[in-house]
């Protein structure tokens, strides 16, 4: 993936390094880190496409027979509800020491 890519990725969430919590798929799409528990695909960081990695998490989550797909943002749930028939199922709370 161009750095430059990964500059936008770094801006828009608030992130400082791509984590090592599971594979990473990276293509001309984007790029995904994955992992999955016992009842879901956890999609840990996500760039580009939101279309196309939609899709590659429901063929996981088909491949390791679960029945969910879970994942935070920071963006608007309620684009992700619209667009791709997300719900939002928790809130994170946060406060400074």
């Amino acid at each position: 993936m161009k750095p430059v890519s990964l500059s936008d990725y770094f801006e828009r969430s608030g992130d400082t390094e791509i984590c090592g919590k599971g594979p990473l798929i990276q293509n001309e799409h984007g790029f995904m880190v994955w992992s999955v528990t016992n009842e879901a695909v956890i999609a840990w960081q996500v760039y580009g496409d939101a279309g196309y990695w939609d899709q590659c998490l429901q063929d996981l989550a088909r491949t390791f027979r679960l029945p969910k797909i879970q994942f935070m943002t920071r963006r608007s749930p309620k684009a992700w509800a619209r667009k791709l028939g997300y719900k939002q199922i928790a809130v994170v709370m946060e406060k400074g020491v």
